[in-house]
């Protein structure tokens, strides 16, 4: 989608540790990660102490009661890693709230039925099992929709690269864009349920971008929805 864009590298058990979470927290944690891989950086990161320099990075989400955390490095060239994902415990355990899709099993490493053209790559090195990212994170992490997910998080990425051009703060570029401050606020944590890919686009035309859709056909049986940025 872009071409600046890491590769992302799930190591140990990372990747199943982050699929045991809510469906709200791994989108979450897959807007953090897109954004890591273009080297940019979630509001909720925090640079982890004791391992030289920015290298290593904490994500911390909230979510009913609980707090999760994802951590990864950007320190090698070749790909983002991520290192560990787990949950902090509240003192008194809160519900879940419904998933709306989850793994058949601890272990099992299948998206739904309409994402199975996403294929992750396994390595053993070292005796350390890596997965390497299907190129959509969200497919990898079993949430529903993950195409228009990825398409929006890609719309969303360059809505924050045009308000720190401008210089505009959430509230200034909610009056710009015609949408209440709130929805910025979402946005800016990879919560973009309430918006379409349309709204986003609106959104950046009133930023000064101009948006060109291109329609044509496909050998394969089902087409996809791509976004690319100049």
């Amino acid at each position: 989608m872009l071409t600046n864009e890491k590769p992302l590298e799930w190591i140990a058990s990372s990747y199943k540790d982050l699929l045991a979470l809510p469906a709200e927290v791994r989108q979450r944690f897959g807007f953090a990660l897109s954004l890591a891989q273009l080297g940019d950086r979630y509001e909720k990161t925090r640079i982890l102490k004791g391992f030289g320099g920015a290298g290593v990075l904490e994500i911390v989400e909230d979510h009913i009661g609980d707090t999760y955390r994802a951590v990864y490095t950007v320190k090698f060239e070749e790909a983002v890693f991520v290192l560990h994902c787990f949950q902090k415990r509240a003192k008194a355990e809160l519900p879940q709230p419904r998933q709306t899709w989850k793994s058949s099993g601890p272990d099992s490493r299948s998206p739904p039925p309409e994402q199975r053209s996403y294929v992750m790559q396994k390595t053993i090195v070292e005796g350390t099992e890596i997965l390497r990212s299907s190129g959509n994170v969200f497919a990898d992490l079993g949430l529903p929709d993950a195409d228009k997910l990825r398409i929006k998080t890609g719309l969303v990425i360059e809505i924050r690269k045009a308000m720190r051009a401008l210089g505009l703060n959430q509230q200034a570029a909610a009056q710009r864009m015609g949408i209440p401050q709130p929805k910025v606020s979402g946005m800016m944590r990879g919560d973009f349920s309430n918006l379409s890919e349309r709204k986003l686009m609106d959104c950046l035309t009133r930023l000064g971008y101009d948006i060109e859709i291109q329609v044509r056909p496909t050998a394969a049986s089902l087409g996809c929805l791509t976004l690319t940025v100049a």
